[in-house]
């Protein structure tokens, strides 16, 4: 079985993600897709035993690839997607055939909360440098974590893209790029990703 999990609410995608593999082991490539490797692994041990491939934040072109080659034939093993944020033409098709999307949204509440943390991408998305900022101090101090901002600004930048909008005037696919790569950069050789979103939205 192929999974998207989905969305901005990392939380509750953990939960989906331990309640999949339940006493299974995993395998999980962060970053980029290595053909080699998740041909190795996907191959079995000595027992014949494969874990569960979780491909976390490394949606391209070679992963689609492999994933419709994988589901022409027999997979033999689950196989679970992990991204904050994919348009529907990305998952539709793989949907269609048998896969199985859950998507985790932050849903935006009527009622009044400490901190609304869409007003930080409804400002970002305006242009609005000064609130932006003012914002996204307010929700560290407000012990929002950096990722799920991350998350709420590429479901904002996606929700751009599929209707052909803009994100303070500039085009949304290179705003999308800009944050995927801000994203692997923290990961790997730094800044930390709370001093990227900061060069991000200054940068404004």
């Amino acid at each position: 079985m192929i999974y998207f999990l989905t969305g901005n609410d990392i939380e509750k995608r953990k939960q989906e993600l331990r309640k999949i593999l339940g006493n299974r082991d995993a395998h999980i490539f962060d970053d980029e897709f290595d053909r080699v490797a998740v041909s190795q692994i996907s191959s079995g041990d000595l027992f014949g035993n494969v874990p569960v491939l979780v491909f976390r934040y490394v949606w391209d072109t070679d992963l689609k690839a492999w994933l419709r080659k994988q589901m022409k034939s027999d997979i033999n093993t689950d196989v679970i997607i992990i991204e904050n944020s994919l348009i529907k033409k990305e998952y539709s098709g793989f949907v269609e055939k048998g896969a199985v999307r859950k998507d985790y949204e932050i849903v935006q509440k009527a009622k009044k909360e400490s901190f609304n943390v869409f007003s930080i991408v409804d400002a970002w998305a305006r242009g609005d440098k000064k609130n932006t900022w003012l914002l996204y101090q307010q929700a560290m101090r407000s012990g929002i974590v950096p990722e799920q901002i991350h998350g709420i600004f590429m479901w904002k930048v996606r929700s751009s893209i599929e209707k052909n909008g803009k994100i303070h005037d500039k085009n949304p696919a290179e705003q999308s790029s800009k944050l995927i790569s801000l994203y692997h950069d923290s990961r790997r050789v730094g800044p930390s990703i709370t001093l990227a979103l900061e060069h991000l939205i200054l940068s404004i």
